[in-house]
């Protein structure tokens, strides 16, 4: 089966189960009937066992990347979004990657600490690696990064996201929300409204939903409308990234100014335009295919590795573009005029 097929595949088969709202957000869970038997672990259980370290890339280094080791012998998954906090200033994953075991990998990301070009100091003085932070790129804002990853990979500049919009638009976010950051770190703006954030986590916890023990994602709605969904190849990914996944959801709540909603019919809609969408195939670091989905109205990716969709992401790009800075819009023309990408 073709790649793209693997991912539309995918998508038409996910179920969706009864949504939960809190304020203004809505969750409704995605349920997939055939888990995949790919083993691997998740960022942070690699951290815990100390078996991953992710760093500058030289002595100088380079804000759009950084040197990933893998010392392990399993594989790692990595989400698109991904925080990875410290070494010379906190960035976040520019799409999901798969590690394979005992690999070096030089990973794309994009800085969210815009006043800090330095190895830290304090309490985590002398660390060069970068630790983990429990946070992911804020939701509208992996809505532009993804749009600006799309564009960059179909001018052939590889998987590099809009910086300076980036830096602009969560300044804007801070400006809102009433944080001082002296780095205008984006661990800041979360710290700042934890409390908060927890209300969100208990009341949409993953156990909450009916038959939970066979989610794999959700789509989420912000005051009623359709704003992104992130889904796996199996429950037990979903679990582990849950807390994170949802807060990068919950802080779009804080702005928001009317009530939550879950419309079925809404989401069912979204799952079939991400599904129709033009898909485009690129070899991202590490292991497998990244698909790129495209439409009018809908961008997003998916990993897939051994026929199996690992992570598949998408954004309703109606109505997201956020104060401050435009997102940028893709440029990507069709694969089939890209010499440098192979279709499988």
């Amino acid at each position: 089966m073709a790649v793209t097929d693997v991912l539309k595949t995918y998508v038409e088969e996910l179920v969706l189960g009864k949504g939960i709202v809190k304020e203004a957000l809505g969750v409704l869970p995605v349920h997939y009937g055939k888990a995949s038997e790919l083993a691997y672990i998740t960022y942070d259980e690699a951290l815990k066992s100390k078996v991953i370290t992710v760093g500058e890339v030289s002595e100088s280094g380079s804000v759009p990347e950084l040197k990933l080791v893998n010392k392990g012998d399993q594989r790692v998954l990595i989400l698109d979004g991904e925080q990875l906090v410290g070494a010379k200033q906190n960035r976040i994953l520019n799409t999901t990657i798969l590690v394979e075991a005992n690999d070096t990998l030089i990973i794309p990301v994009t800085c969210v600490e815009q006043g800090r070009w330095s190895y830290e100091h304090g309490r985590h003085a002398g660390s060069r690696d970068m630790r983990r932070s429990g946070h992911q790129m804020v939701a509208r804002e992996r809505v532009a990064k993804a749009q600006a990853v799309s564009a960059s990979l179909g001018a052939q500049t590889g998987y590099r996201g809009d910086q300076s919009g980036t830096w602009q638009r969560l300044n804007s976010r801070m400006h809102d929300i009433g944080v001082d950051s002296p780095t205008a770190a984006m661990e800041d703006m979360y710290e700042s409204v934890e409390d908060k954030l927890k209300e969100f986590l208990e009341a949409l916890a993953i156990d909450r939903f009916e038959e939970s023990e066979s989610i794999v994602g959700a789509v989420f709605t912000l005051e009623g409308e359709i704003l992104g969904m992130d889904a796996f190849d199996k429950h037990g990914t979903a679990e582990e990234v849950w807390g994170k996944l949802l807060n990068s959801y919950a802080i779009e709540a804080l702005r928001a100014k009317k009530d939550g909603d879950v419309n079925s019919g809404k989401a069912e809609a979204f799952l079939k335009n991400v599904a129709g969408s033009d898909m485009d195939i690129f070899s991202p670091p590490g292991l497998g295919k990244d698909v790129r989905i495209q439409s009018d109205t809908v961008v997003g990716a998916g990993l897939v590795v051994d026929d199996q969709v690992i992570h598949a992401y998408a954004f309703n790009t109606q109505g997201q573009d956020d104060e401050g800075a435009e997102a940028p819009r893709s440029t990507m023309t069709s694969f089939r005029t890209r010499r440098s990408q192979t279709r499988r």
